[in-house]
């Protein structure tokens, strides 16, 4: 179950819950709604949008006299919701999303999840604090293991190592995947 967040520009500024937000693809400011979506993502590579929320500004929601959710909140929200339905799978989001209370959120309600991480985040590994890049610069290159990929039909060779770690004010161990 994928989770992620989406801009759907918009012409105006007089639409409810329209804002000025930061598009990364873009690298620009956009006048637009900022949705989270939960899809459902198959093995044949078919996805459902399963359920979304609506990110409203805080100066926006106060003004509405309506309670503030941020992203992270909207995102155990939806998380509630797929289990509420019993929809099975385990949740998959990029590193915005991968901070400790959304993992120890997905985690104690019973449920997996794959987070990107990024390069600068602080680990715990052998019981020392460590950025994720530290650690990868430590592994030898024998300690790597091939991963053959195929992409536009061509098989290319990555490289992938693999270890439990800790991740400050994560509740549990995590398995952290550094690819080459």
């Amino acid at each position: 179950i994928a989770i992620d967040n989406v801009l759907v520009n918009h012409e105006g500024k007089l639409i409810e819950d329209v804002g000025y937000f930061w598009d990364h693809a873009d690298k620009r400011h956009l006048i637009a709604h900022d949705y989270l979506i939960a899809n459902y993502v198959c093995s044949s590579a078919k996805h459902y949008p399963l359920e979304f929320r609506r990110f409203i500004k805080k100066e926006d929601a106060k003004e509405r006299g309506i309670t503030f959710q941020d992203h992270n909140e909207l995102v155990r929200e939806l998380v509630d919701w797929t289990i509420q339905q019993n929809i099975p799978g385990d949740f998959t989001f990029d590193s915005y999303f991968t901070n400790a209370a959304n993992l120890n959120y997905i985690h104690e309600n019973g449920r997996g999840y794959v987070g990107d991480l990024k390069f600068n985040r602080k680990i715990i590994f052998k019981a020392q604090e460590m950025k994720a890049q530290e650690l990868a610069a430590q592994i030898p290159v024998q300690a790597r293991k091939p991963l053959q990929v195929e992409s536009g039909g061509k098989v290319k060779t990555q490289w992938y190592f693999t270890t439990c770690v800790r991740i400050p004010n994560v509740k549990h161990p995590v398995r952290l995947v550094i690819l080459w």
